[in-house]
Parts: C-alpha cells; structure tokens; sequence
C-alpha cells in the first residue's frame, strides 16, 4: 500500500508539472519497458487466444462465430426438471420440439417452442436489435426485454451452438488462460460479462469445442458443476453444428438438463423479417413490437458540423474533443486523429457519410500527444498517408506497431505498412475545391514540434490545446501557449479571423473570433505593465 501511495503520489506531482509547463527531464528511456512480448502471463494469453482461433476456423471462420451467418434449425429432445416435488430427487420429464430461426443481417432470433408432459406448453422467444418478447412455455405473461436484458437473453439463446462461447471467449479475450491439456482437448479458461469463469474443451486435433464447465459454489447446495456437451459434428455450408447437445444447470433448490437433436434446414440462406414476426395469437397484444424493433439500428454518425466551403467539425464525445473534415474534389483529408482506434473507426465512417466517394487520404496532427494520435492504427488500416513533423515519425511507427492481441483492432488483422510524410516548415494540400495549410513551428510552449491548421476560405485556424475559449466566457488568459499562438500568426501574416479549438469539447467553444485571442494578450501586457510600474 504505501508502495502504491508513493507512486501514486509521484505520477500526480509530474502531471501537475507538466500541466503548469515545468520544463521536463530528457535522457534514455526504455520504450520498450511495457511490452508484454516474453512475459509468462502474456505468452499464457496469447497460446490460448491461438487455441481459441484456431477452433474459430475449425467452426466455419469469424462470420459463423460473430453472428453474421443465417441460420434455420429444428430441435428434438427432452428436457427434465428436478424442483420442489413430493420426494427427494423426483424431476419431469417433457418432450421437447422446436424451431429456430436467425439472421446476421437482421441481428434477429426467433424460437418457438413446445415441451409435453402431460399436456402441451408453448412458448416462443422474438429477438432484435432494440427489443425482444419473450412468452416462456407454461406461462401466460409476455416478457418484454431492452438493453441488458436483451442482451443477456441474445447470449443465453445463441449457446444453442458452439459458436457462441467462442465469440464470448474473444469478447473477454485479456481473461483467456490455457490450461494443461485434458486428455485428448486442450482447455481455455475464459470469463463472461457477468465474471463467471468457463472452461472450453476443444480437441487438439479437429479444433472442435467439446464441452463446457461451469463450477460455483450455492448456498443451499455446496459446491455443483454446469456443463453442455457438443458432439456428432456434421458440415453444413462451410460450417460445422453439432447433431447433439446435451447440457446440465443448476438453479437454487433445482437441477435441470436437456438431451437434445439438432436438425439444420438451412446455414446461409436469405432471411427475410417476416420471419421474425410475432406469433398471430399475440401480434395484437403488442402492436408497437413492429418490424422497427427488428430493424438494426443504423450506424449513426458522429455529430458533425458544417462550416461550409467543404469544412466540417467532428464532435468526439469519447475523448472530449474534436476533428476536422477537408473535402477536397475526390478525396478528403481529417485533421487530428481521436484517442484511440475505435473512435478513429467511427470518425472514419463518418467521413465517409459526410463526403461520400471521397475517402480520407490524409490525417495531420498537430502534435504527438494520445489525444490527437492514438487513433492512428485505424487510418494506416484503411491505406491513409499520415502527416506529422520530424520528431514524431519514430514515435508513431512505434505506437503502429505495438501488439493489439487482448483486444484487436483491424490494424493487427491486416498490418499495413504505413505511409508517413514530414511537415517541413509548410505543407499545402491543393485543389480546385480546397485548399489546407499546415504550418510547422517550434514555440508553441507545449511541445517541441507543432502544427498550425489555417483553411484560407474561412479564414479559420484549427489548433490542438494551445488555446482556448469557454462557453459563456472570452479567451483564457493570455498565458505562454496563446502568446505563441498569437505570434505565430503575426510572424507568418495569416489571414485568421476565426480559431476553433479541439479541447475541451463539453466546455470549450467550437468557434471563437481571433479578436479574442488578441484582446487577452493586450490584456495580459496591459497587466504586466501596470505590475511593472
């Protein structure tokens, strides 16, 4: 604790310096300290994840294991239930039929069901996107799910087939341990959403998931084992299902298990959403459950701003601060990257929604720090020349390069060589439609190297965290950052009447006159003269 106490204590005293523009200590630094290349832990990570992909191949490949394959079964079996009965270890035994229906495009399910004891109970599970009903056999109520609920409930009912407890495995993927091998199966632990560890059995050979283990411990019952069982695999359109699935569970005064046959009727096929449609004895009921609750939901933008002339600002919730969107005649450019590469994913996709037929060529930062430059994978992914100045070209192949194994962005999938070029001095990018200037300067205060935006068609600047300008207020005080700006503009006589600045998002102002970057510095001279008199 005191170790920690320390560290802690120290990390905030050189982030309070650095803040406050304290110069900092340079000399060797081992960039490569926080590879996890060779540790034990990592190398455990990274056989199991092998073992885990491996058997994703074995299945039918990524599209069978991430849901993006259709897919029509029929069920045969017995289910059995041991609860509250007249004798200890009693249970029912049901008949069980049903059918199950999904779609990749859709992200839609629907199961109808009948279990037969001594009397048929019918029941019937409808799945999408923003919603699902669910009308467990036996009961009279309709269950309506949304957001976790929905979700878990998507999880519960894809465990059907094998592939959803790989996908589960690499959605927790930073959590996957091998174990020594059982047998003729080699063992991957893995933890769910809701932090219960399992255990995957996949042969060593034909890479096949075997079985499943759960174990916990209940209060009433001490100790018990969960578990399902896949075997008879056949191949059906590229894909392998298992014939027969046999699982056991345990609930808090009960057990319960199902031994049951799967028939494929199709794998791949075309799905249409009247598939999906709710039984005719209960469409009346819920007349809202329409085909817009079926209906993916449409990958939504980032919001975005039109400043016209083919300049757009893109607001980054994530990371708190903004983009900017050049459209050029047949291509595009974004200036500062976002943090991390599942915001540049989106900032991408935006792109290319607000310029259509035009795809990002270049992405320029301002300077190296995370907030500007993190993103960069996703753009050197997609074939985007990176611009930067001189000193920053060994940073960024490094973070280009670093390993994404826990959790995988596409850069770690294709790695593509990157395209980098130097901001000497100036850098114009040109055409009929637009024209950008990036300045390079070296007295911002902030960092060693620096990278003025200026769009001459509206007289705009667009500068990293140099300066700033709250809602509801004028500029902040003309400290060394903004007296470099205000310089800078001066010295190379830019016609900048407008600056809009990346951070703060949330309370910091999209745009600002330039006036008000002058009236700080008057203020702040006019300041310093009076306290020299």
């Amino acid at each position: 604790m005191l170790v920690n106490s320390l560290l802690w204590t120290l990390e905030s005293t050189l982030m309070v310096a650095a803040m406050a523009g304290d110069p900092q200590v340079h000399g060797p630094v081992d960039v490569s300290a926080g590879d996890p290349r060779g540790s034990v832990l990592y190398d455990n990570f990274l056989a199991a994840q092998g073992v885990v992909r491996a058997s994703i191949e074995a299945h039918g490949g990524r599209k069978w294991v991430e849901g993006e394959v259709n897919f029509k079964i029929e069920i045969e079996g017995h289910h059995f239930n041991q609860g509250h009965s007249a004798r200890p270890w009693a249970h029912r035994d049901y008949v069980l039929k049903g059918n199950v229906a999904y779609s990749g495009e859709l992200r839609a399910f629907k199961k109808t069901e009948s279990y037969n004891f001594n009397r048929p109970l019918n029941g019937f599970t409808v799945l999408g996107p923003k919603a699902g009903l669910v009308l467990t056999a036996g009961s009279s109520e309709v269950e309506e799910l949304a957001d976790k609920e929905l979700a878990a409930r998507y999880r519960a009912e894809l465990e059907l087939l094998p592939q959803e407890y790989l996908r589960q495995a690499l959605e927790s993927t930073e959590h996957l341990r091998l174990l020594p091998a059982s047998g003729p199966n080699d063992v991957v632990i893995y933890r769910d959403l809701e932090g219960e560890e399992r255990a995957l059995l996949i042969d060593s050979k034909q890479h096949l998931l075997q079985r499943v283990e759960h174990i916990g411990h209940w209060k009433t019952k001490g100790d018990r084992l969960e578990w399902v069982n896949f075997s008879k695999y056949e191949e059906h359109g590229g894909v392998q299902v298992p014939k027969e699935v046999i699982s056991h569970s345990e609930g808090f005064s009960s057990q319960s298990g199902s031994t049951l046959t799967l028939q494929v009727v199709d794998i791949g096929g075309p799905s249409c959403i009247e598939q999906f449609a709710l039984p005719a004895s209960h469409k009346d009921a819920f007349p809202d459950f329409s085909h817009g609750t079926i209906e993916p939901a449409v990958h939504e933008a980032l919001p975005s701003h039109d400043l016209g002339e083919g300049v757009f600002i893109i607001d980054l919730a994530d990371c708190d601060s903004r983009s900017m969107l050049l459209e050029f005649e047949d291509f595009s450019v974004v200036v500062e990257g976002g943090d991390n590469s599942q915001v540049a994913d989106r900032v991408l996709d935006t792109a290319e929604q607000l310029c259509p037929g035009k795809p990002v060529r270049y992405l320029a930062t301002s300077h190296h720090h995370p907030l500007y430059t993190g993103g960069i994978r996703s753009y050197v992914d997609r074939g985007v020349t990176i611009l930067t100045t001189k000193g920053n070209v060994e940073y960024l192949h490094d973070l280009i390069s670093r390993p994404y194994r826990i959790q995988p962005d596409a850069w770690q999938i294709s790695r593509r060589e990157p395209v980098i070029e130097v901001i000497d001095g100036l850098r114009v990018i040109e055409d009929e439609a637009q024209r950008l200037e990036l300045h390079e300067f070296d007295s911002s205060t902030h960092t060693d190297e620096y990278v003025l935006t200026y769009v001459p068609a509206l007289k705009l600047g667009f500068l990293g965290d140099l300066i700033s300008s709250r809602k509801g207020e004028g500029a902040s005080r003309a400290g060394g950052r903004t007296r470099a700006v205000y310089q800078l503009v001066q010295d190379l006589g830019l016609d900048i009447q407008q600056f809009s600045q990346t951070w703060y998002l949330e309370t910091g102002k999209m745009l600002f006159p330039f006036s008000e970057v002058e009236q700080a510095v008057r203020d702040a001279k006019a300041a310093e003269d009076s306290k020299g008199k």
